[in-house]
């Protein structure tokens, strides 16, 4: 019975002594670093080199191993590897933002087409002259009193 009261003893006194050293600051650990919370400890743990002491107002902080930092460093670089060159990846997305631009002056041009066949259609709906030209024109019409010269498909010199 007298080992475990005294290993209690010496886990109180550790305990009693980790928060006399943080200043009575319940949350000191790996997460703080010179007594500031979040994310600034974080990256003073991660820099924090091995076997050093600890942060001022902190517990005994380790470093994270080589493998696991050489591991999310792997994993960065396929991040921004898929990020470039994935379906959706940024290459993707300037070859697409072209074909946008192509489309764009593709619907610009057929507006335009539009427009000139509208006025087409109002012309032959409601101008005589512009029905007159185009008869004259694809169909042979004349009018009365037009003189009309026939000139011969072939030549006449051999």
């Amino acid at each position: 019975m007298k080992s475990k009261a005294k290993r209690h003893q010496k886990k109180s006194r550790a305990t009693i002594a980790r928060t006399e050293s943080s200043g009575g600051n319940s949350r000191s650990g790996i997460f703080t670093a010179g007594g500031a919370p979040g994310w600034l400890g974080w990256l003073g743990w991660l820099n924090q080199p091995l076997g050093t002491s600890p942060a001022p107002g902190g517990g005994l902080q380790h470093r994270l191993p080589r493998w696991f930092m050489l591991f999310l460093g792997m994993f960065g670089v396929g991040i921004i590897l898929i990020s470039l060159i994935g379906d959706q990846g940024l290459i993707a997305y300037y070859e697409l933002r072209g074909q946008a631009e192509t489309l764009k002056e593709n619907v610009a041009a057929m507006k335009t087409r539009k427009n000139r066949l509208l006025r087409e259609i109002e012309a032959l709906q409601g101008d005589p002259a512009t029905i007159e030209h185009l008869a004259r024109k694809y169909h042979g019409l004349v009018k009365p009193g037009d003189v009309v010269l026939q000139l011969p498909e072939k030549p006449l010199l051999p």
